[in-house]
């Protein structure tokens, strides 16, 4: 039975005054529950990008299907955003469960694909509940595209992006273009920018390289180009989202991070409960800026089951193992307790000390400068 839209309206309304008393009460166990949700089918990737764990070969796993839709049918009341990835690319899951488990339960999907699958076909599948479309470039040029997103083609991706980017447009899809800022590709984020007005997208991200591969300190820029030559560059950028009324933000540490926003706040949204969200989560943010703000509304299951709550899902906050565990039994389970204790006491796990999520959101920095 489909949940209705109204049901869901009531579902999150309660769920916003639950995690706001969870986290004003410094609560170990929740009566919030999850509103984005990471979980995909499989892992699979067609492509080996080079500053990715696929290109170690990161071995292929499958997530049991019973267990799997077992654990979202718990979850995915209450979930608004789900995203079908796992360190993959998630239009190799099985599309049509997706699209109809998402409209059954009133969930919007969140897709990041590399855009080398992304046909009129695949869109048509998901289109419906379509209301995130992250596209992951990395590059303004073909060599240097090719050079890192192998083994993709610059013009079948940029034929897909032609043919579907439009639709997604006019169907309010909110789309944004990714780029991570590495030594073989700093000089492109100017020109990054330029094509991403280029193709009608009103929105972009240049993010920071994470240590994901065994290439990852070949691949900093850090420590081989001048800061004030990448600073020259972002500068470049800046100015032409300016130009071109692009939204820009800068995933990066300081001084190079931020936001530049040209385009006038949309009066109308496709998916206005998940907006919502998004929005509270940025009050949120700001009323308890020292808990992480990811913490405070994700869950990511990866294939293997593991259940993590933030999305780059460190191996030392795996909290449970959704193939043998409930979801109720995880979430309130002692080591969640225990991460949430953790959190709010500002004794942070190794692993979130430099974590951009938490340390690089300015309602975080300004927090802790004031406190010392």
């Amino acid at each position: 039975m489909d949940v209705p839209p109204e049901s869901k309206i009531s579902r999150e309304l309660d769920n916003q005054v639950n995690l706001a008393a969870d986290l004003a009460t410094r609560a170990p166990v929740w009566k919030s529950r999850p509103t984005r949700l990471e979980l995909s089918f499989n892992n699979l990737c067609n492509l080996r990008c080079v500053m990715c764990a696929k290109s170690d070969g990161e071995p292929n796993w499958l997530l049991d299907q019973a267990a799997a839709r077992g654990f979202l049918e718990e979850v995915l009341p209450t979930v608004l955003h789900w995203t079908p990835s796992a360190n993959s690319e998630p239009l190799l899951n099985d599309l049509d469960a997706i699209a109809e488990l998402a409209r059954r339960h009133t969930v919007w999907l969140h897709l990041i694909s590399n855009g080398t699958l992304l046909t009129r076909e695949r869109y048509e599948k998901v289109r419906e509940r379509l209301h995130l479309l992250w596209i992951s470039l990395d590059a303004a040029t073909p060599a240097t595209f090719e050079h890192i997103r192998r083994p993709a083609r610059w013009d079948e991706v940029m034929q897909n992006l032609r043919a579907v980017l439009p639709l997604a447009l006019e169907d309010g899809v909110d789309v944004t273009l990714n780029f991570v800022l590495m030594s073989v590709n700093w000089m492109e984020a100017a020109d990054f920018v330029r094509l991403v007005a280029d193709l009608g997208v009103k929105a972009c991200n240049i993010q920071e390289l994470l240590p994901n591969s065994s290439s990852f300190e070949e691949l900093r820029w850090e420590g081989k180009v001048e800061p004030a030559r990448v600073a020259a560059v972002l500068e470049q950028a800046k100015e032409a989202a300016a130009l071109r009324k692009v939204d820009l933000k800068l995933e990066l540490r300081p001084p190079f991070q931020g936001f530049f926003g040209h385009n006038a706040v949309a009066e109308t949204y496709k998916a206005p409960l998940a907006e919502l969200r998004m929005r509270h989560a940025e009050a949120i943010s700001r009323a308890f800026p020292l808990f992480c703000p990811m913490a405070t509304t994700y869950l990511k299951v990866t294939p293997d089951g593991g259940v993590f709550p933030c999305c780059r899902g460190p191996e030392e906050l795996r909290m449970g193992d959704a193939r043998s565990e409930r979801f109720a039994e995880i979430w309130n389970g002692e080591k969640f307790q225990e991460f949430r204790r953790r959190m709010f006491a500002a004794d942070y796990p190794a692993v979130c000390r430099d974590c951009y999520i938490l340390v690089g959101n300015q309602n975080f920095q300004r927090a802790t400068r004031s406190r010392a």
